[in-house]
């Protein structure tokens, strides 16, 4: 790190290089400890204020490391290090388009710095902003050719380009520099699935299992594999498998309600598969993931009562239900043939800011439609592509 504007006394740059020290030994809770009290005693201390916030934010102090880093960019406004840093606490809560304009002035300073590239795509691609986070990992890439997660990280944003062969090119360098990253595997295996080869995704999925990657979607993305490739029962029995391993992710419960209500032919009577899934909602009734796929479900099977007798348990249980329930209260009330019910309840939710949820636009589409108005289901409609393209 840079020297400080003003000198330190020998005691304090003492205090500052055994917090150093400290933190090189992996304890950042002893090396914030030393750190409080010295940029209390010395506010100019840049560097000090700088390693708080690296300590405090491997400690998972978020709040406090945020305070750390703002105080040390009004001493070091320019410093690459301090920026990316700053930025990467930021990008983890979610906050992309803060930590975008820090990247960028890190690049502007440093553009010899491969993590603020790197960061800067990762920032980019986290807003959905693909033609930057491309040009960002591209100059990572060509400062540094054998950057692994560079790689993949551009196969994702070509991927979301739907520039298919060149993101399966990204991620076969991807797996070739680092064939132990297992997300490498899975994301190659989804690129060769959406270019219609089955047999060589569910091989790069297998991979990834093998690496003993744990992850719900790695489950799901077999299952798929396994279906496109003809091979149904054994499909299922992977989606059942998933299930049981991940009973509280709402995706596993669907993927195999929905495998065997299109794929199984005995999926009736005793074996309908929204019984089963009726089983699972019930003993789950806090996983509002499960329960809108499941009332999903219903009214896609045509099962509006059913639908509403759910919503209408879930009500009393839990009180007012949140707004993607009503979403679909409403479409039930439509199905039903109750519009004008279905009609207030759309616009106590518009006003209420349902607008800016892609399934209370799809649902309010549907309604429009159906009571004559294509032109305003048409503009939800796009509403709804702008947020979910």
């Amino acid at each position: 790190m840079p020297a400080q504007a003003r000198s330190l006394t020998r005691p304090q740059a003492a205090q500052l290089e055994a917090a150093v020290a400290a933190y090189g030994r992996g304890q950042p809770a002893e090396a914030a400890a030393r750190l409080q009290p010295l940029v209390a005693e010395a506010p100019f201390a840049a560097d000090a204020w700088h390693l708080l916030g690296v300590c405090r934010a491997q400690l998972g102090e978020d709040a406090a490391a945020e305070t750390a880093f703002a105080q040390a960019l009004t001493l070091q406004p320019e410093h690459p290090q301090l920026l990316v840093n700053a930025a990467t606490l930021l990008r983890r809560q979610g906050r992309m388009a803060e930590a975008v304009p820090l990247l960028r002035r890190a690049v502007l300073v440093a553009p010899g710095a491969v993590p603020a590239w790197y960061d800067l795509g990762l920032a980019e691609y986290g807003q959905g902003h693909l033609a930057q986070a491309r040009a960002a990992l591209q100059r990572a890439l060509a400062l540094d050719p054998a950057h692994a997660a560079a790689w993949e990280l551009l196969g994702s944003v070509l991927r979301g380009e739907d520039r298919l062969a060149d993101a399966r090119t990204a991620l076969q360098r991807a797996v070739e520099l680092a064939p132990q990253a297992a997300t490498a595997w899975i994301n190659l295996g989804a690129v060769c699935r959406l270019l219609g080869d089955p047999g060589l995704a569910l091989a790069h999925y297998r991979k990834a299992e093998a690496l003993g990657y744990a992850g719900m979607e790695l489950g799901d993305a077999i299952a798929g594999a396994l279906l496109d490739l003809g091979q149904t029962e054994e499909a299922i029995a992977q989606a059942r498998a998933t299930v049981r391993r991940f009973p509280q992710a709402a995706q596993a419960h669907l993927t195999l309600a929905h495998l065997r209500w299109e794929h199984d032919p005995d999926a009736q009577g005793p074996r309908d598969p929204l019984l089963e899934l009726d089983s699972h909602a019930r003993q789950q009734p806090d996983n509002l993931p499960l329960q809108q796929g499941y009332i999903g479900l219903l009214l896609r099977a045509g099962r509006a009562e059913l639908a509403l007798e759910r919503l209408q348990a879930l009500a009393e249980a839990e009180g007012a239900l949140p707004l993607a329930l009503q979403a679909l209260q409403a479409d039930a009330y439509d199905q039903l043939g109750e519009a004008v019910r279905a009609g207030a309840l759309y616009a106590r939710l518009q006003a209420a800011g349902g607008d800016r949820e892609p399934a209370f636009l799809d649902a309010h589409a549907r309604h429009l439609l159906r009571t004559g108005r294509p032109e305003a289901a048409l503009d939800c409609l796009q509403q709804a592509l702008a947020m979910r393209p």
